[in-house]
């Protein structure tokens, strides 16, 4: 998976985070143990034990994210639409301001799309003044590179 610095660093903070939750859910789940009368009928230790397990399968997850991760570093900014780069095209006449960014930072009400959506797919390697198309469902638009930063 492709991951822009910031979305690498970002995922390492939530990982560091998890294994701290983790590590005092143990601690709650062993006093929990000794003040019931051990694990069976125990709903707080039952609690405890399904908590664990859904944080052991994130932060798996999580660290299989980042061991496969390629690391994208911004280069030739204004030369060429990337990861991490701001865009503004037009679309239908209409002039939008969008981030490229890796599939786990999107939001679209930051304006931030994801590289492997079709509009960010397209924009992809584009140059400015270059024109693309794209398909959004059974629709395909226009769109030209205006600036890239």
């Amino acid at each position: 998976m492709k991951l822009t610095r910031e979305s690498f660093e970002k995922a390492n903070r939530k990982l560091e985070r998890l294994e701290k939750e983790l590590t005092e859910l143990i601690v709650k789940k062993k006093e929990a143990l000794y003040q019931g009368e051990g694990w069976h009928d125990n709903a707080e230790f039952d609690m405890f034990k399904q908590d664990q397990m859904v944080l052991e399968e994130q932060i798996g997850n999580l660290r299989e994210t980042l061991r496969n991760a390629e690391v994208l570093e911004q280069t030739d900014a204004g030369q060429e639409v990337n990861i991490g780069s701001t865009v503004v095209v037009s679309i239908a006449g209409e002039e939008r301001k969008y981030i490229l960014v890796d599939p786990i930072e999107a939001n679209p009400a930051e304006h931030k799309i994801s590289y492997a959506s079709p509009l960010g797919a397209a924009l992809m390697g584009a140059r400015p003044n270059e024109k693309r198309r794209y398909r959004l469902g059974s629709d395909e638009k226009e769109i030209t590179v205006i600036s890239i930063k």
